[in-house]
């Protein structure tokens, strides 16, 4: 806290009292510092006499300073301590314009303030002095109730440069009691933000077109705008909005220029960017970002390669080779075994015209397994036993087939060039691509392969990161050796500059948090981290991303929809054709050796006669 001392005193408080609420507030503060302040030196030098006050903080180990209000900076005065605090003795007319200059000529809150005022409103002695919304500054004055002397401690602030100033009870000092303080904590009473109007930016997708030369926005949907919502109604505010120029949330390069919302943040066009951003330590400089609202996966997409699946393993991969050997195996032994029976049994004396050799039964037994029935029943029991064993073997191992069959060929099966990071890092003959707002995630990385991975980014120039999400999707159908690492909603927002088919390798995915930009000289970023911290506790952002959810997981589960192509089951096809044609076939050959035999039995008949 600071302190600044001028040529008089209040008269109604002695130096006894002022020293004392003057310690009691250092110590609900918790202040390791003091700086007194003084607009007269020589004003200032009566007044530390007469109060002790440097003896007395530095017998408390405080640190204790002196420095004047004219030429006070918040970055060089203070900048060690925790919570520096700040006193001002005296109300004089001297003291009165270099705290008007101070509050003009640097923000006030970087450090608390304690100031003794006399009788006069506050409101006449800060009529053209501005404390920003953030900053705590207490105005101590005198009042005298039945229970004796006592001080009251007012907080003063500002809402916005051009409104009246607020003034909020923040406790009270007695001799007797000492110092009773408010029970609602800082950011409470900061919590009505009393109707005050923002601007935020936003981008058009999905919003519709912009109306007017300033591009001003109806509303905001989606996820970010129904949290922020939420969050104007709790705070008692309202916003704006305005579309960007260029219709993208943008970047901040390394020179400080920028684009899309960022550019409007910096420009002070508006207060607040509000699309979810990656949160980017590059741009704390510049900007500032609220509590992270959002935690998704950027996970890496390529153009969708060949399926590598040959013909024929669609029908032989259900079944390994050792099974399609106990099935062959099973169909022959159970041919021999009908046959068996049935050849035994007539030599037992079984009486019959029925037929069951092992050319027969083989095709029996062939057909019960391809799910055919057959046109001769056993007529003994042995035969029939046999029969039955067959078709129970022939339904399990059939449906067994079908179930495996079917799920292998809903299954796309890729050779995919890599699989993990170490695969793509060593892989030389993919571009990597990254939106350049994301590229902080690899620059910034703990972990030394996607550091490998940001040198595989930039290896080809700074010039080729897209600056958008969009512009890498589109890359992607447009380059058959590009990886673009995106979140998933994005390739649902931005599905229909997809012209290609594209694969995702989740195995290659990163964890990044996301938030909403604000510029750094709004003074309500604490009281909106809060807000989204209490959203969050209380399962707030939660439930708006479930209510976000069950359009998207439409989206989701009509790009997810598998369909088996013709190149899969190719292989059951020429099956097909190959049996026709071998029927054709054998049909032509009997056809032939029934045309043969005719003419050779003719022949034997013509010498015979």
């Amino acid at each position: 806290m600071f302190i600044a001392a001028g040529s008089a005193s209040s008269e109604e408080l002695t130096p006894t009292i002022i020293k004392e609420v003057s310690l009691a507030v250092q110590r609900q503060y918790q202040s390791t510092c003091v700086i007194l302040l003084y607009s007269d030196e020589q004003g200032m030098r009566k007044h530390v006499h007469e109060l002790n006050l440097e003896k007395t903080f530095a017998g408390l180990l405080i640190s204790v300073t002196r420095h004047s209000l004219w030429t006070l900076n918040g970055t060089l005065v203070g900048k060690h301590c925790i919570s520096p605090l700040y006193i001002i003795l005296s109300c004089d007319e001297h003291t009165q314009q270099a705290v008007e200059q101070l509050s003009w000529r640097t923000s006030l809150t970087f450090g608390r303030w304690l100031m003794f005022l006399d009788a006069r409103p506050m409101d006449q002695f800060f009529r053209d002095v501005y404390i920003p919304f953030d900053c705590e500054f207490l105005v101590a004055q005198s009042d005298t109730s039945s229970d004796g002397l006592r001080v009251l401690l007012t907080e003063v602030y500002h809402m916005h440069p051009t409104h009246q100033m607020q003034m909020l009870h923040a406790g009270v000092w007695s001799p007797r009691v000492g110092l009773t303080w408010t029970s609602i904590p800082f950011l409470l009473r900061r919590g009505d933000l009393h109707g005050v109007t923002l601007k935020g930016a936003v981008v058009t997708s999905g919003r519709g077109e912009s109306t007017g030369k300033e591009r001003r926005a109806s509303g905001i949907a989606g996820y970010t705008g129904n949290i922020w919502k939420v969050v104007e109604e709790a705070s008692n505010f309202k916003t704006e909005y305005f579309y960007t120029s260029d219709n993208t949330v943008g970047f901040i390069g390394n020179n400080g220029t920028a684009t899309g919302i960022f550019r409007m943040v910096l420009d002070n066009d508006v207060e607040i960017g509000l699309e979810t951003s990656t949160i980017n330590t590059d741009y704390l400089p510049y900007v500032n970002f609220l509590f992270p609202t959002w935690c998704y996966r950027l996970s890496m997409f390529i153009k969708k390669p060949s399926i590598y699946n040959s013909l024929w393993d669609a029908v032989a991969a259900p079944f390994s080779r050792g099974m399609w050997f106990a099935v062959l195996s099973a169909m022959i032994m159970l041919a021999l075994v009908l046959t068996g029976t049935w050849y035994i049994g007539r030599v037992c004396g079984e009486k019959g015209k029925q037929r069951l050799c092992l050319k027969d039964t083989w095709f029996y037994i062939f057909g019960v397994f391809c799910s055919q029935g057959a046109d001769v029943t056993p007529i003994s029991l042995s035969c029939r036993v046999v029969y039955l064993v067959s078709l129970l073997t022939a339904v399990i191992l059939t449906q067994s087939y079908s179930a495996i069959i079917i799920s292998y060929l809903s299954v796309e099966q890729f050779q995919l060039p890599f699989t993990n990071f170490q695969t793509f890092v060593d892989d030389n003959s993919y571009e990597f691509g990254v939106a350049a707002y994301n590229e902080v995630i690899f620059k910034e990385a703990s972990d030394e392969m996607l550091l490998k991975m940001h040198k595989k980014l930039i290896r080809n120039g700074k010039d080729r990161i897209p600056d958008t999400e969009e512009e890498g999707l589109r890359r992607l159908c447009t380059s058959d050796k590009y990886a673009f690492m995106t979140a998933d909603f994005f390739v649902r927002i931005f599905r229909h500059v997809i012209t290609c088919e594209i694969v995702e390798i989740p195995q290659i995915s990163v964890v990044t948090y996301g938030s909403i930009v604000v510029n750094k000289s709004i003074p309500y970023i604490k009281t909106f981290n809060k807000k989204l911290k209490d959203m969050t506790a209380f399962g707030i952002i939660k439930r708006v991303a479930e209510d976000d959810a069950p359009s998207m997981m439409r989206e989701m589960e009509e790009m997810e929809v598998t369909r088996v192509s013709l190149e899969i089951v190719t292989p059951i096809f020429m099956i097909l054709v190959a049996g026709i044609a071998v029927a054709v076939l054998c049909l032509c050959a009997e056809r032939l050796v029934h045309s043969h035999h005719k003419r050779v039995r003719l022949r034997n008949y013509v010498l015979q006669i």
